[in-house]
């Protein structure tokens, strides 16, 4: 804690009083040891021939006086008297050490460094060396005594007596600077004292004239000490508060004269000023006699160096009659002035029972541009206020319910004579005695706006202005209920645009929304007005058509009328910008309004139903049936049954031999199969395409790939099938993952498998998009030795730039091309162009799906020299595999 202003009063007083060193002191000071070391120096030299080698003892003050020099060019005043004083203490000392003990001539020195210590720096320090001084003197004495001091040489007496003369000549510089400080001080004195009379002088005139003008002003000053809990009130704030008595005041008993009411207004306002460190200008009550006072205190708190509020300074102003009349004031104009201007930004205007304004507001004039002159003294008719007699019928009512509060939305003739949105609220009150509207009028055009702007954003679609879901299942749950109420039935048309994606990755998204609004229009120009065609997402528009036929197989017909309708509608060419393109519709029915149900469950069977039209070849309309939705019901059921398989790891891979021309096993393919406990083994082709749709074949596929690695690990350690590769399909969603190439490379290393002997298969469906990023992956994988096949070559988006492109080790000629290739043409070809591809290409190739000895030889004799089919091993668990290939040459 920082000491208190008291405390250091007391410390400047007991200081001892010391000179304070000058500049020209120090530096006659310094040439005065230069002078004498250099007398003594040359004397001792020239003049004394006994004492040559003695001559450059004195040289160590000379660098004392270099040292202090040094100090005082840095204006170290203090600094340059310590390092001068004991600096020649510490040579004299030395000097008189080998110069003959107390009886050398400059142990007459000592008495001038400690006067000088004394003067310049302070008794404490004098009284140090002055202690030092006689113990080295009585140090000196033993030695002698003890004879153990060198002895030193005999000194002449014209020696001795230039040493005296130097020390006199020291002594005299330091005396007649002594004098020269006295005699300053002395003027500096006496010009304090009249400096410091003046300012008295000026202080009580200045009091005076404060007490003045605080008096002609109202106005007082006060001061709280916090340490001593006394409030000082100047003469002009006693006056102010009716405080008689002299002296200071406690903060209890300046608070007793305070209005109980607003004591603790004050109180607070006080403590926020000492605790925040800021000020505070507040208003409150005084007691004055037996009634109250009003007065305004500003005060401001004062802190000290370590930041702790000491004082409240504050000033007190007489306010009452001011006061008192504001009050008058706002009493007199309360009931009229204060209920027509009480809103800061609402436009207000009182009008009598007969129309007639008597009052407007600046706020007025800025939201309808009518000022306050050109409305006063004419009729709301005059103006045109309102753009119906209705509206203005709302007034009428409004007065003839007298005391009721007018609160409504209507419309606002503007100035410019444009109609305005507004919000009315307001009272009728008495205005000299006649009836009269007060009322604000809040222009609310924006806000309107923006409710229709939220609304639409809300319940239809941005691109196409169609409704969208939420407003779809608006109408539908409306729709069910006027179905089972008239027992009439509607139809819910799902469709879907066919190959719109293709659009959207050639030519980009904005000529894919072309096409959608182009689509909108056609299928509002095929439905009647109360029909609601909306738009759920993307490519897929749902159709509700209301209030059908009461027989089911009327309304069917009804609704296959509009949905092949609009299946020709939009199987028509359309012009996107600068270019023509073609697509068509999948349209899914169904009916709804028989049994009682949900919005979704009509939603989910058009869907279904749509489905089965892109099954059926696309362009094609299917209407939902009960065998559909059991195949619905079976697939959910099987996924259900495939997420369990995933947790309970009812799942084990088969393993299909790959050989080559001379009948050796060069590897195998993975196969993954489902051992149902209650179905029994399940193929691929039933439950493949399901993972993929619920994400299940992320953990599917990771184990997979996991025990295919460990069973290349296997093989690793047995020499007889350490030469075997192993061929794994990977789906396009997982090839799709970010953490793919990790996952991979992290499964090999975790198993130790050789990823040399790891085959890849893709396929060519997931190569049409994002080609750059899947080759990108590829060759890092490829990068570690992975390898990779393409699978079903030929079948798919078949392309020859990819294949430039990708990083492939293999073709896989596809089953279905070796299948006929015996007996199409055809397909030989197919297959003879894929071979010659892979050759041209440096690739190897493989044809799956050999059955026979002739399909076989045929694709040898055509160039192909890997196999992999039932001619040679159905795909068998891998004890059976293994027997397989080590029983092959």
């Amino acid at each position: 804690m920082s000491p208190s202003p008291t405390a250091h009063r007391d410390e400047e007083v007991h200081e001892p009083l010391t000179w304070e060193p000058s500049a020209v002191f120090l530096r006659y000071a310094i040439w005065a040891i230069w002078l004498s070391v250099g007398l003594v120096c040359l004397a001792m030299y020239f003049f004394v021939p006994s004492m040559k080698e003695q001559a450059f003892w004195p040289t160590p003050m000379a660098f004392v006086g270099l040292m202090g020099w040094y100090q005082l060019r840095r204006g170290k005043m203090h600094s340059t008297v310590t390092v001068l004083a004991v600096g020649m203490w510490i040579c004299v000392a030395a000097m008189v050490v080998v110069g003959g003990g107390i009886s050398a001539p400059v142990q007459y020195i000592f008495p001038l460094i400690i006067f000088m210590l004394g003067w310049l720096a302070s008794t404490r320090t004098a009284l140090v060396i002055v202690a030092m001084t006689v113990l080295f003197t009585v140090g000196m004495v033993i030695l002698e005594a003890l004879d153990a001091l060198p002895q030193a040489p005999t000194s002449p007496s014209a020696l001795m007596a230039l040493v005296q003369i130097c020390v006199f000549l020291m002594s005299a510089v330091l005396v007649l600077s002594l004098v020269k400080a006295y005699r300053g001080r002395l003027v500096e004195l006496n010009a304090s004292n009249t400096a410091y009379l003046r300012r008295t002088e000026d202080l009580e005139r200045t009091q005076t004239e404060l007490q003045q003008a605080q008096a002609v002003a109202h106005m007082g000053s006060w001061t709280y000490d916090l340490n001593n809990d006394a409030l000082h009130p100047s003469d002009e704030t006693r006056r102010i508060l009716g405080i008689e008595r002299e002296g200071a005041l406690s903060k209890s008993e300046y608070f007793g004269h305070v209005h109980p009411d607003d004591r603790e207004y004050l109180h607070k306002s006080l403590n926020g000023a000492i605790g925040q460190k800021t000020s505070f200008d507040i208003e409150h009550r005084m007691l004055a006699g037996s009634g109250s006072k009003w007065v305004r205190q500003r005060a401001e708190a004062r802190t000290r160096e370590d930041g702790a509020v000491t004082h409240i300074l504050g000033i007190t102003q007489d306010i009452n009659d001011r006061k008192l009349a504001d009050l008058s004031l706002q009493e007199s104009e309360k009931k009229f002035a204060t209920a027509f201007q009480s809103s800061p930004v609402a436009a207000s205007i009182a009008i009598l029972a007969d129309g007639r304004f008597v009052e407007a507001n600046d706020k007025y004039e800025r939201d309808f541009g009518w000022n306050r002159s050109e409305l006063v003294g004419r009729t709301t008719q005059e103006v045109g206020l309102w753009p119906t007699n209705h509206m203005r019928q709302r007034w009428v009512e409004a007065l003839e319910a007298r005391g009721n509060i007018v609160d409504y939305e209507t419309l606002w003739v503007h100035r410019n004579g444009t109609q305005r949105s507004v919000s009315i609220s307001g009272e009728v009150i008495d205005y000299d005695g006649k009836q009269c509207i007060l009322a604000y009028i809040t222009d609310i055009t924006e806000r309107k706006a923006a409710e229709e702007q939220i609304q639409k954003l809300a319940f239809f679609d941005s691109l196409t202005n169609l409704p969208n879901r939420r407003l779809l299942q608006n109408r539908l749950e409306l729709a069910l209920a006027s179905a089972q109420r008239h027992k009439r039935y509607g139809g819910l048309l799902f469709i879907d645009l066919d190959n719109f994606k293709a659009l959207n990755d050639t030519h980009g998204h904005s000529k894919g929304d072309l096409l959608l609004q182009q689509v909108a229009q056609r299928l509002m120009a095929c439905v009647r007005e109360g029909d609601t065609v909306s738009r759920l997402g993307g490519d897929e528009f749902v159709i509700m058509l209301d209030n059908l036929n009461e027989d089911p197989m009327v309304a069917a017909n009804q609704a296959e009328m509009v949905a092949e309708k609009i299946r020709a509608a939009l199987d028509q060419t359309y012009q996107i910008a600068d270019f023509q393109f073609h697509t068509s519709g999948s349209i899914g029915i169904t009916l709804f309004g028989e049994n009682n149900e949900s919005i979704e469950e009509p939603i989910k069977r058009a869907d279904t139903a749509m489905y089965q039209a892109k099954g059926a070849g696309r362009n094609a309309i299917r209407f939902f049936d009960p065998d559909m939705q059991a195949a619905v019901t079976a697939l959910v059921e099987l996924e259900a049954e495939l997420r369990n398989a995933v947790s309970q790891h009812q799942f084990t891979l088969v393993y299909q031999p790959q050989v080559n021309s001379a009948g050796h096993v060069t590897g195998a393919e993975a196969l993954v199969r489902w051992q149902h406990p209650e179905r029994g083994q399940i193929a691929p082709i039933e439950f493949i395409r399901l993972a993929e749709e619920s994400d299940l074949i992320f953990p599917l596929g990771a184990w997979i790939l996991e025990t295919a690695c460990s069973q290349l690990a296997q093989w690793a350690g047995n020499p007889a099938l350490a030469h075997l590769s192993l061929a794994v399909n990977v789906s396009a969603s997982q090839f799709q993952q970010i953490d793919f190439v990790t996952s991979v490379l992290d499964t090999v290393h975790r198993t130790g498998a050789n990823p040399q002997r790891l085959k890849l298969e893709l396929t060519e469906s997931m190569l049409i998009d994002n080609v750059a990023s899947i080759t990108a992956k590829m060759s890092s994988l490829k990068s570690h030795g992975v390898t990779f096949s393409l699978d079903d070559f030929g079948t798919g988006y078949s392309s020859l730039s990819y294949l430039k492109q990708l990083p492939l080790d293999e073709l896989k000629i596809d089953r279905s091309f070796v299948r006929d290739a015996l007996i199409d043409p055809n397909d030989a070809a197919i297959a003879r162009m894929v071979t010659v591809l892979a050759e041209t290409l440096g690739l190897r190739v493989l044809a799956e799906g050999v059955e026979t000895d002739a399909q076989r030889a045929l694709l040898l004799g055509q160039g192909c020299r890997n196999f992999q089919g039932y001619y040679f091993s159905r795909p068998v668990p891998i004890a059976q595999f293994e027997e397989y290939a080590l029983s092959q040459p």
